[in-house]
């Protein structure tokens, strides 16, 4: 059984988890959001950008990351979003 102190604890990284996602949520969207005004598209459609092209950008983007790259870490993840989104409407036959 947990102490109130553990509880508070579990709390407490709960809370601060939302946080960090919730503003790393917005970190992705501003940066999606600025890459279409500037007219990029493509993130849905396979045809115009296939899986695997996403892919090596996401590695090629690890590296840079890794390597202190500017904005790499949201690109990253947009760039998984991506993958994630396109293979669940293929699940769903969408």
């Amino acid at each position: 059984m947990n102490t109130p102190e553990q509880t508070m604890n579990k709390q407490e990284q709960m809370q601060a988890q939302q946080t960090a996602v919730a503003e790393f949520q917005f970190a992705m969207l501003k940066r999606l959001q600025g890459k279409t005004s500037m007219g990029a598209t493509g993130w849905d459609d396979p045809e115009e950008v296939p899986d695997e092209e996403l892919w090596k950008d996401v590695m090629m983007d690890v590296v840079l990351a890794k390597n202190g790259g500017e904005n790499k870490h949201v690109d990253i993840a947009n760039r998984i979003m991506f993958l994630w989104y396109r293979k669940r409407k293929r699940e769903l036959g969408l």
